[in-house]
């Protein structure tokens, strides 16, 4: 992934490379899981500031907010 690189199709490309992304009885979908692991090392290894939040911002399209605490647990809405 690299600056120019729009998150909208690199997104949308990962959501249909998986099958039925789903959340089932409070547990991530394998598929889900792998996607959002993925991302979250992105943001991990992110030094600015503005690209872990446009990884955020990736996540947040489809993604609640509480899931999204289970991988970065210390993030704040703000």
């Amino acid at each position: 992934m690299s600056p120019n690189d729009d998150t909208n199709v690199i997104w949308q490309t990962n959501i249909e490379n998986s099958q039925q992304i789903s959340l089932t009885n409070g547990n991530l979908d394998k598929n889900l899981r792998l996607i959002l692991t993925s991302l979250v090392e992105a943001y991990n290894a992110a030094y600015h500031w503005t690209v872990r939040q446009q990884i955020l911002s990736i996540m947040a399209n489809d993604v609640t907010f509480s899931t999204i605490l289970m991988f970065i647990p210390n993030l704040t809405e703000y």
